[in-house]
């Protein structure tokens, strides 16, 4: 946009609507802040032409249409092959993110949990886990700057993860905190979100045995006690204790 030099959009005015961006979430106006992130992301996306997507929407069109379809057919590939450089669909389309883009999406997550929007907040921390991990891969994040931003995605992630209907919230949170280089994080950082992954296990460990009862297999069984088993050696290499820790470290 900023290259088209018709539509007078210089990089100075992106950056001018960035800062009223802030300053609309600074006043309190979380839901103006998200639609402008919105909107100033949309700028660094390359998402799918609908034409890829609409080939099957044709079938109640006139048999005039019907007659050309191969020409239409061979046209819709020809243009998927020059617009393929679509973006990272778990980060709202992006084609590329560097640590300025990683702030916007900072932003972004910020606003939809403020707004309560819960669904939006869910894809927001994905496309900022992401990020962080992809910079941390080509080096533009040091070791401990990583660390750091994958401390905070987990303590953001549990307004997203406890708000979120049903069982899934809690188990995709679960599932984060115990990925290695989250759980290094707890261990080494912030030894007291084990208070919260304690909380989650429990009750995750009780539906998925419910579950279990319910389909009497020994799948979910087993999923259940590896769960406890991830959470007791968590808990031992953690220097933190409150009583739910204490709760169940008295029951193993």
């Amino acid at each position: 946009l900023s290259s088209n030099p018709n539509l007078d959009v210089t990089p100075a005015v992106i950056e001018t609507y960035r800062k009223l961006a802030k300053f609309n979430y600074d006043c309190g106006d979380y839901q103006s802040a998200r639609d402008m992130l919105e909107n100033y992301l949309s700028l660094f996306a390359s998402p799918p032409l609908p034409d890829a997507e609409g080939d099957g929407d044709d079938d109640d069109v006139d048999d005039d249409r019907r007659s050309s379809g191969k020409k239409d057919q061979d046209q819709d590939q020809q243009d998927q092959k020059q617009k393929q450089q679509v973006g990272d669909q778990s980060m709202y389309y992006l084609t590329k993110v560097d640590t300025d883009l990683l702030q916007i999406l900072w932003g972004r997550l910020s606003c939809e949990i403020l707004v309560e929007n819960w669904e939006g907040a869910t894809v927001a921390l994905t496309a900022c886990k992401n990020a962080i991990e992809k910079l941390a891969a080509t080096n533009q994040l040091s070791p401990l700057e990583a660390l750091k931003q994958r401390t905070w995605l987990m303590h953001w992630s549990l307004f997203v993860k406890w708000n979120t209907g049903g069982s899934k919230g809690l188990e995709s949170m679960v599932e984060l905190f115990f990925t290695e280089r989250y759980l290094q994080a707890i261990t080494t950082v912030a030894p007291h979100l084990l208070r919260y992954l304690t909380a989650a296990v429990l009750l995750v460990k009780r539906r998925v045995a419910k579950q279990s009862d319910n389909s009497r297999s020994n799948n979910g069984g087993l999923d259940s006690r590896r769960l406890l088993k991830d959470l007791i050696r968590t808990m031992q290499h953690c220097d933190y204790t409150d009583p739910i820790v204490e709760f169940v470290d008295c029951l193993c």
